[in-house]
């Protein structure tokens, strides 16, 4: 019987990473909420000569924490993959859930983006 793969990512590199999903997964979940709040609102007549056509959200705690999230992820990634390369050349294979964190972080540092370009026209 061939023995389960060793952690090749610490726990505690782990933990953070898997900190740094749930808060951007949290921003995204508050921007596609004020989004869906913005467009919601009535568009507001216009009183002498000003148009009020815009509505800009101030992110809440979970935003603010989700944006910090995106931050370290982005500090993370580059660690996790320098850790994911040096055990490559000792001959060490990555876990199932190691390479599923690794590409959810990755992914969610692309969609943030994307979430945010897409709410700021609209189209969410």
């Amino acid at each position: 019987m061939p023995a389960e793969p060793s952690r090749v990512l610490s726990r505690r590199l782990i933990a953070v990473g898997n900190l740094c999903a749930l808060g951007i997964v949290g921003f995204l979940v508050e921007t596609v909420a004020n989004a869906a709040y913005a467009a919601a609102l009535p568009v507001a007549a216009s009183t002498a000569g000003i148009r009020f056509t815009e509505m800009h959200a101030c992110p809440g705690l979970l935003g603010s924490l989700g944006g910090w999230a995106y931050l370290a992820a982005w500090a993370w990634l580059p660690r996790a993959v320098w850790r994911v390369r040096a055990s490559r050349r000792d001959g060490r294979t990555l876990r199932p859930a190691e390479s599923r964190l690794l590409a959810t972080i990755a992914l969610l540092i692309a969609a943030a983006p994307c979430a945010l370009w897409l709410a700021s026209r609209r189209l969410l």
